[in-house]
């Protein structure tokens, strides 16, 4: 069998790209071009070990697959890291599955391929994420998931209330300046009563704002994987 090394070594580069790229977006994570480009270096470097059908090898291949997928994201706690290294393996099956079922050969073919599950994952992802059941002090809101919301006090995300649940339960705490898309903003912070998402208490400061159609705006933090961060 004819094996073309550069075809070898640009498929797998752009797949493990785009599964990076795509593991990122769904679980809300940013993505370090830094460490995509080091992992495919790694993976590059190890491509001799997958093209070798020696049984002894496969624990090794294993290793590696971690150590890649470790280097891939950003530096998280150690739940998130593991859940991105097992999406990311789970991705890498259920691609292979794809390419046995349909017998994909075509580098075309291969990175539709890729988009197709990735898309698959981001519709499960945004299905889960609007299914999230939000309480402030055991009172059910109409929660909207933000992932542009990168508001944090002190290493703790800030969620926007409407101003219609301000009372004398919330507690100022300090001023933050916030980003917004035409500039930034001074805003007031508050620490008020137990927040919780689908029964589990999260640490979050609160905000005030003047929101239309939902009861409070979520941190991006809050939803996906960040559901499974604190």
């Amino acid at each position: 069998m004819v094996v073309y090394l550069d075809l070898v070594i640009l498929s797998t580069v752009l797949v493990n790209t785009l599964m990076i790229m795509g593991i990122e977006c769904i679980l809300n994570g940013k993505l370090s071009i830094i460490r995509v480009i080091l992992s495919n270096l790694v993976l590059v470097l190890s491509l001799s070990l997958y093209l070798i059908n020696i049984k002894e090898l496969i624990f090794i291949r294993y290793l590696i697959g971690i150590l890649i997928g470790y280097i891939s994201f950003n530096k998280c706690n150690i739940k998130s890291k593991i859940i991105k290294i097992g999406v990311y393996y789970l991705f890498n099956i259920s691609l292979v599955g794809i390419l046995e079922i349909f017998e994909i050969r075509n580098l075309g073919l291969l990175i539709l391929s890729v988009i197709f599950i990735i898309c698959l994952g981001m519709i499960i992802s945004f299905h889960n994420k609007n299914e999230l059941e939000v309480k402030v002090n055991n009172l059910s809101l109409n929660a909207l998931y933000d992932s542009g919301n990168y508001s944090f006090y002190k290493g703790v995300p800030v969620v926007y209330l409407d101003y219609k649940y301000f009372n004398n339960s919330f507690v100022f705490v300090d001023k933050l300046v916030v980003n917004t898309i035409s500039s930034k903003t001074l805003i007031n912070i508050y620490k008020g009563p137990v927040f919780k998402i689908n029964n589990k208490v999260f640490d979050v400061y609160y905000a005030f704002s003047d929101i239309k159609n939902f009861d409070i705006i979520l941190h991006k933090d809050l939803g996906g994987i960040g559901c499974l961060s604190y």
